[in-house]
């Protein structure tokens, strides 16, 4: 028991002094000097607050690691429960101190799981004016952020502030259209969708939520038909949508702390593969619809086509698979998008209104996000 008792308190002191020696080294102008950059390559890493395991031999007695949010915005220190949150410049702040904290560069131990997976760690130099990545062996440099007032001055926007994104996507949908006859009837379709979309997300000040516009575009064969109805017997009704095109706003959600998840670190420290739970999205807009509707009778045949525009929302879900991606990040996410369009008509043959359209989809994608 005794023996025990010994251990213990020798790894608390250990500790302790390991990472107050750390914490000291970073004592003048914490705010300022909390930047980092790749001795190699000269540009800029991403950073996390500084924590037990930055600090050499503390990385055995369970020290605790900065665990990053998936939007990257927020962390949490999984040994002393400090959250903490990241400013334009790139420092970081203790939430309830509102105070500069030292920090070190981005590794995969900040990633959450990647803790279990000997993902490596950011080990700081006494001095702390250097870092070595234990699994990458990289070679980090500390260097000032620049001030917001500098920032001003020159009118340059951080980089943190604006996402771009480009986005493929792939699905299927269904919908349905009414025909209004005597007596009416309806068409269900179902079938493949896919398309392309793009836009940018605009960090919100003071909140954890980004937003912003996106474009996009879809098609494929999502076709139904309905033989013989009562209002047309020698008739074979077909309607498909051929493509829609969609201009919205989007929100983004972040989920502070990820549920689950597993990371891999390849191609020495270039790329991670990842995935876990970090963010949700939201979206409202407006959509063009394509609509083809045809009506066949033996060798007979009329086809006419009607653009309609709609509204149209979405829901999603989204999973970052690498944070580490041609200097961007790679998501994966899964999308529910509904349209109600208005009412519109058709000659097949002779005029005939078509209302109470409605499509909906769901999407799988994948997302390039800077």
């Amino acid at each position: 028991m005794l023996r025990r008792v010994f251990f213990a308190g020798l790894s608390t002191c250990v500790l302790g002094l390991a990472f107050g020696f750390s914490q000291t080294a970073f004592a003048q102008d914490r705010c300022k000097n909390a930047c980092w950059i790749d001795v190699k390559t000269g540009k800029s890493v991403p950073t996390v607050p500084l924590a037990g395991v930055n600090t050499g031999m503390a990385a055995t007695l369970n020290a605790g690691y900065a665990e990053i949010s998936g939007d990257g915005k927020t962390a949490f220190n999984t040994r002393t429960k400090q959250n903490y949150a990241r400013e334009a410049n790139g420092s970081w702040i203790d939430v309830k101190t509102g105070k500069c904290v030292p920090t070190v560069p981005l590794a995969g131990v900040n990633t959450g799981m990647a803790a279990t997976l000997d993902a490596g760690y950011a080990e700081i130099s006494a001095d702390g004016k250097t870092a070595f990545n234990t699994r990458t062996k990289q070679n980090y440099a500390r260097v000032p952020c620049p001030s917001q007032a500098a920032m001003r001055t020159t009118n340059i926007r951080s980089n943190d502030a604006f996402h771009p994104f480009f986005a493929l996507e792939a699905g299927g949908g269904w919908s349905n259209t009414n025909f209004a006859v005597a007596p009416p009837f309806g068409v269900s379709g179902s079938g493949f969708i896919g398309g392309i979309n793009g836009g940018v997300l605009i960090d919100i000040p003071g909140t954890i939520f980004s937003a912003g516009p996106r474009i996009g575009w879809q098609g494929g064969n999502m076709s139904g038909s309905t033989a013989n109805p009562p209002a047309s017997p020698f008739f074979i009704y077909d309607v498909k949508t051929t493509s829609i095109f969609y201009q919205e706003a989007l929100l983004s959600i972040p989920i502070q702390r990820e549920l689950f998840g597993f990371e891999k670190t390849f191609l020495d420290g270039a790329g991670q593969i990842s995935l876990k739970l970090p963010f949700v999205t939201a979206s409202a807009g407006v959509a063009e619809v394509r609509t083809q509707v045809s009506g066949t009778s033996g060798a007979f045949q009329v086809t006419d086509s009607v653009t309609r525009t709609g509204f149209t929302g979405t829901v999603g879900v989204g999973f970052p698979i690498s944070p580490v991606f041609l200097g961007g990040e790679l998501d994966a996410y899964a999308q529910y998008r509904f349209i109600a369009l208005p009412s519109a008509t058709v000659s097949i043959p002779g005029q005939v209104q078509i209302d109470n359209r409605w499509i909906q989809g769901i999407n799988f994608g994948l997302e390039f996000r800077y």
